[in-house]
Protein backbone atom coordinates (compact mmCIF):
# COMPACT_ATOMS: atom_id res chain seq x y z
CA UNK A 1 0.00 0.00 0.00
CA UNK A 2 1.61 3.05 -0.65
CA UNK A 3 1.71 6.36 1.39
CA UNK A 4 -0.90 8.15 -0.31
CA UNK A 5 -3.74 5.27 0.01
CA UNK A 6 -2.41 4.70 3.69
CA UNK A 7 -2.99 8.40 4.33
CA UNK A 8 -6.63 8.28 2.57
CA UNK A 9 -7.40 5.23 4.44
CA UNK A 10 -6.28 7.21 7.82
CA UNK A 11 -8.29 10.22 6.79
CA UNK A 12 -11.47 8.28 6.49
CA UNK A 13 -11.03 6.19 10.04
CA UNK A 14 -10.99 9.99 11.23
CA UNK A 15 -13.54 11.07 8.98
CA UNK A 16 -15.78 8.36 10.38
CA UNK A 17 -15.22 8.79 14.14
CA UNK A 18 -15.78 11.93 13.92
CA UNK A 19 -19.12 11.60 11.75
CA UNK A 20 -20.13 8.94 14.11
CA UNK A 21 -19.39 10.98 17.51
CA UNK A 22 -21.46 14.23 15.66
CA UNK A 23 -24.64 12.02 15.53
CA UNK A 24 -24.16 11.25 18.99
CA UNK A 25 -23.56 14.26 20.64
CA UNK A 26 -26.05 17.33 21.32
CA UNK A 27 -26.01 20.52 19.09
CA UNK A 28 -25.19 22.10 22.45
CA UNK A 29 -22.26 20.16 22.81
CA UNK A 30 -20.95 20.37 18.99
CA UNK A 31 -21.14 24.10 19.29
CA UNK A 32 -18.54 23.58 22.76
CA UNK A 33 -16.35 21.44 21.11
CA UNK A 34 -16.11 23.61 18.11
CA UNK A 35 -14.88 26.24 20.66
CA UNK A 36 -12.90 23.89 22.40
CA UNK A 37 -11.02 23.31 19.24
CA UNK A 38 -8.76 26.49 19.12
CA UNK A 39 -7.97 25.64 23.30
CA UNK A 40 -6.96 22.32 22.81
CA UNK A 41 -3.41 21.45 23.22
CA UNK A 42 -1.81 21.12 20.06
CA UNK A 43 -1.40 17.27 20.07
CA UNK A 44 -4.80 16.54 20.35
CA UNK A 45 -5.98 19.30 18.06
CA UNK A 46 -6.21 16.35 15.14
CA UNK A 47 -7.72 13.99 17.23
CA UNK A 48 -11.69 13.25 17.25
CA UNK A 49 -13.40 14.34 20.92
CA UNK A 50 -13.38 11.08 21.97
CA UNK A 51 -10.12 9.79 21.42
CA UNK A 52 -8.38 13.37 23.11
CA UNK A 53 -10.81 12.27 26.43
CA UNK A 54 -9.55 8.70 26.05
CA UNK A 55 -6.16 10.50 25.95
CA UNK A 56 -6.55 12.98 28.32
CA UNK A 57 -7.99 10.30 30.86
CA UNK A 58 -5.47 7.92 30.70
CA UNK A 59 -2.68 10.34 31.01
CA UNK A 60 -4.31 11.62 34.52
CA UNK A 61 -4.94 8.11 35.40
CA UNK A 62 -1.03 7.57 35.16
CA UNK A 63 0.01 10.61 36.73
CA UNK A 64 -2.37 10.14 39.60
CA UNK A 65 -0.99 7.00 40.10
CA UNK A 66 2.82 8.16 40.15
CA UNK A 67 1.44 11.14 42.41
CA UNK A 68 0.19 8.48 44.22
CA UNK A 69 3.07 6.04 44.47
CA UNK A 70 5.30 9.10 45.81
CA UNK A 71 3.18 10.21 48.21
CA UNK A 72 1.61 7.33 49.86
CA UNK A 73 1.85 4.03 48.48
CA UNK A 74 3.73 2.28 46.28
CA UNK A 75 1.49 -1.11 47.06
CA UNK A 76 -2.33 0.67 46.58
CA UNK A 77 -0.67 2.89 43.67
CA UNK A 78 -1.45 0.31 40.91
CA UNK A 79 -4.92 -0.37 41.80
CA UNK A 80 -6.24 3.60 41.96
CA UNK A 81 -8.50 5.21 39.12
CA UNK A 82 -9.14 1.98 36.61
CA UNK A 83 -9.56 3.26 33.34
CA UNK A 84 -11.08 1.33 30.27
CA UNK A 85 -11.30 3.44 27.86
CA UNK A 86 -14.99 4.13 25.58
CA UNK A 87 -16.28 2.79 22.68
CA UNK A 88 -18.48 4.09 20.29
CA UNK A 89 -20.83 1.04 19.43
Amino acid sequence: MSDANRREKANRIIINKCATIARRISKEDGIAERGLMRTKWFDYRFMSPLTATDEFARSYVAAYRKKWDTNFSTEEASRKLRHTGWTLA
